[in-house]
């Protein structure tokens, strides 16, 4: 039942606000960007801005516990009126709840302590403050600990790579400043990130945006082709999950294909805490990189699933393919050179047709519906 209200959203989103047929010859992304801020935001309709906000919090409302964030605001009260040099102490000497999930918060406190932050707090040349702190130091310090230690703790299925780093699945000659690889045979890259030093030009920040952004849907389309290359199954939302650090802010997102588009959704945004005076912002910064990283690791889950199922049968796997290629074309599934287009679907231009040349308009999610219900099998969510 969520699955479906998502896709009616998304359904009205396209129908009522975006004309997704108007896309031109680009092969770069054409996007509906949801994240705060962003023009296709802004257009919406106050109703519908309401039932898509509405919709986020039901979906992801969950993910961090409440006792979790009431445990951390607690630990983090008994460092008031400490000396900020005490402050790696006292946290390592926290004790450990019996519950396993706030255990795994108590860890990652100690860990991130011991890295960076109270440190740089007790330092007079604080790094956090000082405008000309270098992009790798502030990133290296700062930032990647978070990520890795959060992918560590609650993704381990990942491994956070830092760096400038390159990858098939991303845009030509782009390479992330961090990156979660998939720990399997086909190494998938499902986290893109941009960084920048604490004092950036306003020119970065936007060109980092809208990297992110397009390496995600990249990402999206290499995802969907490796499935169907080889006849598997395809889940029913694949997400890729983006992240950027502008200043002393991390901003977290998801990049998710439904309904024929891809959408782009600002998941959760925080504050980096640079004075001992903003101690109760790290669980703020605790809750948004660890939801972000456990919705990480149940989308894994579902590609794992998804790969015990049954095969796609020819027939969907040609449909899925060819509307995976239409998608390229247009703009509207992800980024995409030419010249990886099958030569065979490189004249479709008004979309597949069916046996009496019509246009389907179906979606990849339903391609394999009357099938499974005529063989009794399990539906093909692509």
């Amino acid at each position: 039942m969520q699955h479906k209200t998502q896709v009616s959203l998304a359904k009205i989103l396209l129908s009522d606000v975006w004309d997704t047929e108007s896309t031109n010859d680009n092969p770069v992304l054409d996007e509906i960007n949801l994240r705060a801020h962003s023009q296709d935001l802004n257009v919406l309709p106050s109703d519908l801005a309401e039932r898509y906000g509405e919709s986020l919090d039901t979906r992801f409302h969950e993910l961090f516990p409440e006792t979790a964030r009431k445990y951390l605001i607690d630990q983090f009260d008994t460092l008031e009126e400490k000396p900020v040099q005490e402050w790696e102490n006292i946290v390592n000497d926290w004790k450990a709840p019996k519950d396993a999930f706030l255990q795994k918060c108590s860890e990652w406190s100690s860990k991130l302590y011991q890295c960076s932050n109270c440190r740089a707090f007790a330092n007079p040349q604080n790094p956090l403050k000082n405008c000309q702190t270098l992009e790798c130091d502030h990133l290296s310090t700062f930032i990647h600990p978070i990520f890795r230690e959060s992918c560590h703790h609650f993704a381990n299925q990942t491994s956070w790579q830092s760096g400038e780093i390159g990858n098939l699945f991303f845009l030509q000659r782009t390479k992330a400043d961090g990156v979660a690889i998939l720990r399997d045979r086909d190494s998938l890259p499902l986290a893109y990130f941009e960084g920048s030093r604490p004092k950036p030009s306003k020119k970065k920040n936007s060109e980092d945006s809208r990297k992110v952004i397009q390496n995600l849907a990249s990402m999206q389309y290499h995802i969907h082709h490796l499935y169907l290359s080889t006849r598997r199954r395809v889940p029913s939302s694949v997400m890729t999950f983006g992240a950027q650090s502008i200043e002393l802010r991390i901003i977290c997102s998801i990049m998710e294909y439904q309904s024929g588009c891809l959408m782009m959704h600002e998941f959760d945004s925080a504050n980096i805490p640079c004075q001992e005076n903003d101690r109760h912002m790290f669980t703020d910064l605790y809750e948004c990189v660890i939801s972000w990283t456990i919705l990480m690791d149940q989308s894994i889950n579902i590609l794992r699933e998804v790969r015990s199922q049954k095969r796609a049968s020819r027939k969907s796997h040609i449909m899925a393919t060819r509307l995976l290629a239409r998608g390229a074309q247009a703009g509207t599934v992800g980024p995409l050179n030419r010249n990886s287009v099958e030569p065979e679907t490189e004249d479709i231009e008004d979309g597949p047709l069916d046996d009496e040349g019509q246009d389907t308009d179906q979606d990849l999610t339903l391609l394999d519906e009357e099938e499974s219900q005529s063989e009794g099998g399990t539906e093909w969510d692509t």
